[in-house]
């Protein structure tokens, strides 16, 4: 599921993930999984690769996260006159630990969510 709505047609999905992050907080990660929208002659997506960078620091005992997230479809075809489904995102996270508790809260902007 990705934000409540299923992109395998709620079949099982295959997933990775591989995150580098150096010691200043500049991080490079990507995410690998298959996919399968609702049928349709132009909407053959099989895979979708997210590629992701950003920075991470503590500012007052409050983790951030500012990064940048390019979602996409490999392999995918659109009808004539039409995008495809792929899009980026700009995100900022804020998380704080409170012994066993965390809270977390997320923005994510888009200019143009699936076209």
């Amino acid at each position: 599921l990705f934000r409540g709505i299923s992109q395998t047609r709620n079949n099982w999905a295959f997933q990775g993930t591989a995150d580098v992050q150096h010691d200043s907080g500049f991080y490079i990660g990507a995410f690998l999984t298959n996919a399968k929208f609702v049928a349709s002659p132009w909407n053959d997506t099989r895979q979708e690769l997210d590629l992701l960078a950003g920075y991470r620091f503590e500012l007052g005992g409050v983790a951030l996260d500012v990064g940048y997230i390019a979602y996409l479809y490999p392999g995918q075809d659109k009808a004539p006159g039409t995008q495809l489904n792929e899009y980026h995102e700009i995100a900022l996270k804020a998380s704080y630990t409170i012994d066993i508790v965390k809270l977390m809260g997320a923005f994510n902007y888009s200019p143009n969510f699936f076209g």
